[in-house]
């Protein structure tokens, strides 16, 4: 059990709330109108740990991995990128090519999802400007495709991409991409 230690610095600010009520109360009482006194609050309470050991047993923060999901389907960045979310990830969403490379301005990525045929800017030309950006450098590209056919996956240049999968993705496939 942690223990928890209030101040009465801590509880100075709420003070003021309860004069206020002290005041709708005698208020209340002298007179036979009904007052009405609605207040809301928020505490914050540090926990305080109740031996050094505790201490050293926590895990260090890591960063969260970050991913940009590249796709004109936006019920389809929009899902994916809620389950990623769910996952711990942090996740930039873009519906084209020039969306994704303003994105990537501020954002480094370790995994990029790309659909191939975004349209304007495809994803093999967004690819090819990403590699050829310092900071993806080290970013995993990921061709996505709707089409399982020779063609489409001659089109995923392994040049560029680092791997390819087919929509509907399967979350296995997704899972394995994304922990290699």
């Amino acid at each position: 059990m942690r223990a928890v230690t209030l101040s009465s610095a801590s509880i100075r600010p709420y003070r003021r709330h309860y004069v206020g009520m002290l005041r709708v109360t005698t208020l209340r009482k002298s007179r036979s109108r009904s007052v009405e006194y609605r207040s809301q609050y928020s505490i914050r309470l540090r926990i305080v740990c109740e031996s050094a050991d505790e201490m050293t047993t926590t895990a260090p923060r890591t960063m969260a991995p970050r991913r940009i999901l590249v796709d004109d389907n936006v019920d389809a960045t929009e899902s994916l990128g809620t389950l990623l979310k769910l996952e711990g990830h942090v996740v930039k969403r873009a519906q084209s090519g020039p969306d994704a490379l303003a994105i990537v301005e501020s954002f480094t990525p370790d995994v990029a999802l790309i659909d191939i045929t975004t349209p304007g800017m495809d994803g093999l030309e967004l690819a090819q400007l990403l590699r050829l950006r310092a900071q993806c450098s080290q970013t995993k590209l990921v061709a996505l495709t709707g089409y399982a056919d020779v063609a489409s996956r001659r089109q995923c240049d392994k040049r560029v991409f680092d791997c390819h999968l087919v929509k509907p993705l399967s979350l296995d496939d997704l899972a394995d991409v994304l922990r290699h």
